[in-house]
């Protein structure tokens, strides 16, 4: 039984332990002659699960925090563009001036990757604080501004708080963790067609016949 474990994410190798495990024990381990096998498995699914879940919640705090910056730049940008018919010609210059040096960034911003945007965002910040301060207060602009910076502030902590974790904490990582499981796992598999041939044991050819159908759907 072969599994093409480097083209698996973590998060397809995650399914794929979880199904191994669900067909597993639900046969007599130890008569089948899998206990050492499935130990050294078991443990290091559980190591891995711990780690998944661990990056998933992590991740889950960051992508919120993007959600949250990607609202204040839409109301950012759609707060100028909702003054671009307003008839003083002095403010309505400066808008289009503004508008189109936003533009060239790209109008597809909040879908770029969190780097990628952090940048950006950052770039017409600093290009609002250095010539159109005055414009966002005369168009009621400054409020999703200060919103904008302020998300823009809590995305770069909580991204960074994130990486930090991931890199200090004292629980493996599911990416760290995923070599042995691999290994566990290959092991595992090889073992029980070469073991069947031995004992014929029927519980063990049940196991490895829906292990092949599961095994076939990665």
């Amino acid at each position: 039984m072969r599994v093409p474990f480097s083209k698996l994410n973590n998060k397809e190798l995650y399914t794929l332990c979880q199904r191994i495990d669900e067909i597993i024990w639900r046969y007599p381990i130890d008569t089948m002659g899998l206990r050492l096998y499935y130990d050294e498995f078991k443990l290091a699914f559980e190591k891995y699960e711990i780690g998944v879940k661990q990056e998933n919640e992590s991740a889950s705090i960051v992508a919120q925090a993007d959600v949250e910056r990607d609202d204040a730049y839409q109301g950012f940008e759609g707060n100028l563009k909702n003054y671009i018919f307003f008839p003083d010609q002095d403010i309505k210059s400066k808008l289009v001036e503004l508008l189109g040096k936003i533009s060239k960034f790209g109008s597809r911003v909040i879908y770029r990757k969190y780097q990628e945007e952090t940048t950006i965002i950052l770039s017409i910040v600093s290009m609002v604080e250095e010539g159109y301060m005055d414009l966002m207060q005369k168009t009621h602009t400054d409020v999703w501004f200060n919103l904008l910076k302020e998300k823009q502030e809590k995305f770069e902590q909580i991204l960074d708080e994130h990486t930090k974790a991931l890199s200090e904490n004292e629980l493996e990582s599911a990416t760290s963790v995923r070599p042995k499981l691999v290994i566990s796992m290959r092991n595992m598999l090889t073992f029980m067609p070469l073991h069947y041939k031995v004992t014929l044991n029927e519980d063990l050819d049940m196991v490895i016949r829906q292990l092949t159908v599961e095994l076939e759907k990665f």
